[in-house]
Order: C-alpha cells, then structure tokens, then sequence
C-alpha cells in the first residue's frame, strides 16, 4: 500500500468536509472554500475528524491514484486552513532578502533590486450595477460588500448612507451626447431641448451642472428621466435630442448614431469616483478593508501606466460585455490616481481638498441640503485606511 496513501488526513476544528456523490470533495475552513472532483473509483471515508483513501484494486493506476488523492485533500484542507506557503533558501555571496513593508526585496546579484509584492489572499466576486443607489441598496441587503461609485452617489456618503474608503479619479469637466438635427453646439443650446439622464447618478448632477453653466434651469428642458440602458435605446430611436451619461453608454451612442457628438462644458465643480462600504461593514472588517484597498492601489498604479491601458480596457470591456474601443474612451474621462498620486495627496491635503469641493458643490447645486454637509468630510472618507494601505 502507498505510504503517502494510507496516512490518514485529521480534520481540524473550524474545517468541514462534505464528500459528495462521485467523490466530489468540498472543503470549508477560515481561509475560504474549495471544491474538487477527485478520481470516482478511490474510496474515501470520514469518521469523525479523520479522513482515509483506499484504493479498490493493486492496478497499477489505482495505486498512483492512492497517494495522489491523499495528497490533494490533504493540500486542500491545509489551504483553507493555513493558506499556501513556499519556502526558498537563497545561496550566494552578498544576497540579501528583507522584508520591507508588504514587499519583498531581494538583492540577487543584478544592477538593480528584485521586489515581489506580497499578495492580500482576498478572493473577489463581480456583480455589475447600472447606478451607485443601486449598489448601496445592494449593500444594505447584503449582496454586496463594497461598490464604486460616481459622483452623484457620494450624496448618500455625505447622508451616512455609506462610507468612502479609497478615491478612483477626479476630473473637472463633463461631457454631454448630442444627436444630429438637435442644432446643439452648447450647453446653452439645450434649451427646449428634450434631455435623458439617470436620476439619482452622475448623470443628475452632470445634467444640473450643464444648465448651470449654460444659465438654464429644469424648466427651460424636456426632461426624460431613464434607466441608464435605456437612455442608448432613446437616442437610438431619435426620441432625444441630448442624453447625459457616461461611458461605455456614451461611447454606444457615438458609436451606433452618426453624426452623434459630444460638447464639453465646466463649471469648476470636482467630480471624483470612489471606493465604499457600509459604515458598520467598515467598522467589523477593517483589516480586510486595508487588505482590500492595498490591492486596489496596486491595481489601480499598474493600470495608470501607459503600456498597460489596453490590457485593463480588454479586461473591463470582458467583464462588462462592451467594445474596447468604448473602454479605451475612459482613459481620457479624468485622471485616474496610482500610489504616488495618493501617497502625496493624502500629505499635502489634495484628496481631502477633493472630497471638500465636492460637497461644496453639492450643497451649491442643491444636491444635498446644507445642514446635512460635513465639517470634517473625515465623517463619511476613511483617509485612515488609505494610509495603513499605503504602509
């Protein structure tokens, strides 16, 4: 009998195993779940905390089998128990390894540094919104645990609703979609003009800062308030004759009406996207938290440089179900912040400078009454996990 084979596997405390129908194995612990299919015609056995393979036959198959099936349960018990580990041994004159921080920096002999950044062990799930009061009802319901929003939604931060834990991108000029034949050449063009916009979204206050800018008001406008993937659909038809949204509806529009156009307008206003949670779930997992926005940060300076763009564009436009072209669009929306970005930001004040004009303007546009502002916008920003992120 193989040696590896015969050794029973103990099942710690906090561990479960379910062996299902053609010895489909599932292993549930602190570190998370795994699930394998392992060979049918072995025989595993649980009684109590201890696991046994045995093989069904002295076939030259089954008894590679043996030690194979113990090892690969014995693995995955240990992964959702302790997590992987792999240990190296570094031989030669004047290496050096340290850990500095959440990076491992290894001296090998070369002109330069090696450094490896250690990974968070987080393990993500993706579930695609229309709108950020979407994702925080979603939140509240517990689907979800963190969304990204665009400015409109960070009302119902600065409300208590939710919570900002990392900034994404700022810029300071938007854009609306306009239609051939709608005589719109600018803002103050849109006039009689029927507008679709998203309530409650970026589009909102887009919309209010474009009439703005242009000395309108709502009631100088037709105004069609849509569900974002209908607004493509009415600017399709030729129902509108301008729509305020974002990309990739914006970058549909341009793309399937020709003659489609867009005209750029600022008022001053800061329009930053963020990163948030629940306040109570920010409060109970803070150290996931960190972990979580550390990996976002290392994410976010990997896809700010320039060689890089097209590989995330293809990852969202995948993840999205768009064209890449229309993901590409986003890389001149705004200024999409990396480590250096925020490191200093959050030194210098930048990134709270941002979450200040954008509450200022929100009590300006009325998006919010001006009691409900903020002294210190540290009540809804979470600048403390931003820094133990950066560590």
């Amino acid at each position: 009998m193989s040696r590896i084979g015969r050794m029973p596997i103990t099942v710690p405390a906090g561990v479960t195993v379910n062996i299902a129908e053609g010895n489909v194995v599932t292993v549930k612990g602190p570190k998370g779940q795994l699930t394998r299919a392992l060979r049918p015609e072995m025989i595993i056995e649980q009684e109590g905390t201890t696991i046994t393979v045995k093989r069904p036959s002295e076939d030259k198959l089954h008894r590679s089998l043996h030690g194979l099936t113990r090892t690969l349960l014995h693995n995955m018990v240990v992964g959702v128990t302790d997590g992987y580990a792999k240990e190296l041994e570094v031989n030669g004159v004047g290496y050096r390894v340290a850990k500095e921080g959440n990076n491992l920096v290894m001296n090998l002999g070369y002109s330069h540094q090696v450094i490896v950044s250690e990974e968070e062990g987080i393990t993500i799930e993706l579930t695609p919104f229309q709108d950020g009061p979407s994702e925080i009802a979603a939140m509240e319901g517990g689907s979800i645990d963190l969304a990204y929003i665009g400015k409109g939604a960070h009302k119902l931060c600065i409300q208590g609703k939710a919570i900002i834990f990392a900034p994404s991108s700022v810029h300071t000029t938007d854009k609306v979609v306009v239609l051939p034949g709608s005589g719109i050449e600018s803002v103050a063009d849109l006039k009689g003009k029927k507008i679709a916009f998203n309530s409650g979204s970026s589009s909102e206050s887009t919309l209010d800062n474009a009439l703005k800018v242009g000395g309108l008001t709502r009631e100088d406008v037709i105004l069609n308030d849509l569900s974002i993937d209908n607004i493509v659909p009415a600017a399709v038809s030729g129902s509108i004759d301008a729509a305020v949204c974002w990309n990739p509806y914006s970058a549909q529009i341009l793309q399937q009406v020709e003659g489609a156009k867009e005209i750029e307008f600022a008022d001053g206003s800061t329009n930053i996207s963020s990163w948030i949670c629940l306040p109570k779930y920010a409060e109970e997992n803070h150290d996931t938290l960190v972990r979580f926005t550390r990996a976002l940060f290392k994410g976010m300076d990997w896809g700010s440089k320039v060689d890089n763009y097209e590989t995330v564009a293809q990852y969202c436009a995948t993840e999205t179900k768009t064209d890449l072209s229309a993901q590409l669009l986003q890389v001149g929306d705004a200024h999409w912040f990396n480590i250096a970005d925020i490191s200093a930001g959050l030194k210098d004040g930048t990134i709270k400078g941002y979450y200040e004009g954008m509450q200022n303007d929100m009590v300006a546009g009325e998006n919010i009454k001006p009691e409900e502002a903020k002294e210190d916008v540290g009540d809804f920003v979470l600048f403390d996990v931003m820094e133990e992120a950066l560590k």
